[in-house]
């Protein structure tokens, strides 16, 4: 049996039924109308991190990405640092996650699908994920070489499947946060680590025949795998295995978008 695609990650569903705060705009789905491209800035260790670690940045403190819609958000690249300018299709994230933009010249939490052509400047609430990154961009041929040939000098890298092109960049000017903030922030669990490492030996590990197969992909998509493990007498197969070591924890903790891992 041929396994399914992965279909979009969504986040728990305690993000769908949160209150409307103060500031916040409600407007309905409009996918149609996202920006076509969303855009950051950073420097080239940044990138080598986000090519390592698959997300970028990881930490255990809550963290904030400035995005911009269709150039990036001017940002200060450290000397003898070169930049780099990541772009990331936004209909690759989770649509109902809570992003602050700026309206009216003030800034208001929106779904992320609610975005339109006039947000230019987009707070995204925690790491980005190199799943959702189409292409990466930077100003001369010599520096794309550079990032290639230094990616090729670590044994935990592996040269990104998405193309580097060389583009004269635009940029927004920043715009004054102040002390506002997401709604919502999220991190991947402490054990991240352990979590990709569980996942990548399932995935070399099980059998690419049917039901295994189907088993892995409902594992990975965050699906109760009743049915099948049922079928291979194998009750304990209900749960994938990078949880075991942490029953007591709901499986909302380590949803989709982070077990997944592209």
């Amino acid at each position: 049996m041929t396994p399914k695609p992965p279909q979009p990650m969504t986040l728990p569903l305690q993000f769908d039924a949160e209150p409307t705060a103060p500031g916040t705009e409600i407007t309905p789905p409009a996918s149609d109308i996202l920006p076509h491209l969303l855009a950051l800035s950073f420097d080239h260790r940044a990138w080598l991190s986000l090519l390592a670690e698959s997300w970028w940045p990881v930490r255990k403190e809550a963290c904030m990405v400035r995005l911009g819609s269709g150039k990036p958000i001017k940002s200060a690249i450290p000397d003898g640092r070169d930049e780099v300018i990541v772009w990331l299709d936004p209909k690759l994230l989770p649509s109902n996650i809570k992003v602050l933009t700026r309206r009216k010249g003030k800034w208001v939490n929106v779904a992320l699908s609610s975005l339109n052509g006039k947000d230019q400047q987009i707070v995204w609430p925690g790491p980005i994920p190199l799943f959702a990154v189409t292409h990466f961009s930077v100003s001369t041929p010599e520096i794309a070489e550079n990032l290639l040939g230094l990616a090729r000098g670590f044994a935990n890298i592996v040269l990104p499947p998405q193309p580097i092109t060389v583009e004269t960049a635009n940029y927004f000017e920043p715009k004054e946060l102040g002390e506002r903030g997401p709604r919502t922030a999220f991190q991947p669990p402490e054990n991240w680590n352990s979590f990709r490492g569980a996942a990548a030996m399932a995935i070399w590990g099980v059998p690419s025949i049917s039901p295994w197969v189907d088993l892995l992909c409902q594992w990975l998509a965050n699906e109760k795998s009743s049915e099948i493990a049922t079928y291979l007498e194998a009750p304990w197969l209900e749960t994938p295995p990078w949880l075991l070591s942490n029953p007591e924890k709901s499986t909302n903790e380590c949803d989709a978008l982070w077990l997944g891992s592209r």
